[in-house]
């Protein structure tokens, strides 16, 4: 009898290019569902990346939060006090289910990630104080700060690499800014050294961001096609256009390369040093000529990471291409931006730009949030508190979690339909339990 073979998971494919995944990205509901477990063993998915927009979202979207609100609007905190409450909450749990992976990783992989306010990103000396505060009051080794790429961000996080804490530098566009984030890491780690304190706990990742690169570019192409003198020149042009991220990440990838190969490196990597690993950010294409799965296909490579909103790693499970493609023609890659230069267009001052929009779109988040948790506490207020009203303490976020799972799954309506698959997910088992229902 002929065997057939289970068809390939192109997720799990990723790992056996060197890159891992991670998720752009959480709610607090999938925990005591089955998605978050479902997302680390089916979709191979060693991090989380908590931004004030992903907060945002999940916050707006239901009512997940508002046990846990409540109580701590009772207990006295304002609108941002509540917020640093929550978002603690949150990765505190995220980090503890990835905390097998951070193990079986050895350090590596298996991190939560949290944004430092964006009102700190130009202020160093505000920036690592706080990311040192975040740091005890989360209290997990397998968390990782987020700071944005400003010079002010970069030495943060050049003292704390140095203060032994793992750490994100984001919303990068360039090879420059890149290179300035690479040396803060190697520079922290040196010092560290210097002073006879271990180095091989501490991880590192530098954000690469493509589709707000690619957007800004080819709008800035279509401007100058428009005033081009032949239409062969404005073909020409426009042939640029959805080339930009992925060419300006292939030479980060080369130079990243370059210096973990350096001998500088190798002075650390024998200490148990480990290497930054760039993180594909903002993998969603908006260009509905491109592939959802664009980016992830084409900056498949060891030592990186691709960060993935659920519906990117739902289509590249489906239809993804897993193959070592980062490395492949880098002289095409060269040209491009070659002829963009040429051009006149500046690639460095766009990314500055595009680096200031990434704080000002936080701060915007940000906003929105106190915005939404303003409007809920003025809820609550005006609401009769009942003074006999218990408090579950430390257990009520945990009483939080399971509702919001449980509203997620639409679990007491399907409860009224009777709906075996509440308890049982096979045949048999449903049959017994439909019996047992009447």
């Amino acid at each position: 009898m002929a065997t057939t073979t289970p068809a390939a998971n192109p997720i799990h494919e990723l790992g056996m290019y060197g890159q891992s995944v991670w998720l752009n990205g959480f709610r607090r509901g999938w925990l005591l569902s089955d998605n978050f477990s479902r997302f680390v063993n089916e979709y191979s998915v060693k991090g989380v990346i908590i931004t004030p927009a992903a907060f945002y979202e999940a916050l707006s979207a239901g009512s997940e939060y508002d046990g846990q609100i409540k109580q701590l609007l009772l207990d006295g905190k304002n609108a941002r006090q509540v917020y640093e409450s929550l978002v603690f909450s949150d990765v505190r749990m995220a980090a503890d289910a990835l905390r097998p992976v951070w193990e079986a990783a050895q350090g590596t992989d298996g991190f939560a990630c949290i944004a430092l306010p964006p009102a700190y990103a130009f202020d160093s000396e505000a920036s690592a104080r706080e990311a040192v505060r975040y740091r005890s009051a989360i209290d997990r080794e397998n968390i990782m700060i987020s700071l944005p790429g400003t010079n002010e961000g970069i030495t943060a996080a050049s003292r704390l690499i140095y203060e032994g804490i793992n750490v994100n530098i984001t919303h990068i566009f360039s090879l420059n800014t890149y290179q300035d984030a690479v040396d803060a890491y190697i520079r922290g780690l040196e010092k560290r050294l210097k002073d006879g304190r271990l180095i091989g706990n501490i991880s590192g990742t530098a954000g690469i961001y493509l589709n707000k690169l690619d957007s800004s570019m080819d709008e800035a192409l279509e401007g100058y096609s428009a005033k081009a003198e032949t239409s062969e020149t404005q073909k020409e042009i426009l042939a640029l256009k959805d080339k930009t991220a992925v060419a300006n990440a292939k030479l980060v990838y080369h130079r990243m390369k370059e210096i973990f190969g350096s001998k500088r490196w190798k002075e650390l990597s024998v200490r148990g040093g480990q290497e930054q690993r760039i993180l594909w950010m903002d993998t969603k294409p908006g260009n509905p000529r491109q592939s959802d799965v664009y980016y992830i296909d084409a900056l498949i490579g060891p030592r990186t990471v691709s960060a993935m909103q659920t519906e990117t790693l739902f289509a590249f499970r489906e239809h993804g291409q897993a193959g070592p493609q980062i490395e492949r023609n880098l002289d095409e890659a060269e040209t491009v931006l070659l002829r963009i230069k040429n051009l006149g267009l500046d690639l460095t001052a766009m990314a500055l730009n595009l680096l200031q929009d990434g704080v000002d779109s936080e701060e915007k988040s940000e906003n929105n949030i106190i915005t939404c948790l303003e409007a809920k506490e003025e809820a609550i207020t005006a609401m009769v508190i009942d003074p006999q009203s218990s408090r579950l303490g430390d257990f009520q976020t945990r009483v939080d979690y399971a509702l919001a799972a449980m509203d997620e799954q639409a679990f007491v309506k399907r409860l009224w339909q009777r709906d075996p698959s509440l308890w049982k997910q096979n045949q048999d088992g449903e049959k017994v339990i439909t019996n047992r229902l009447g």
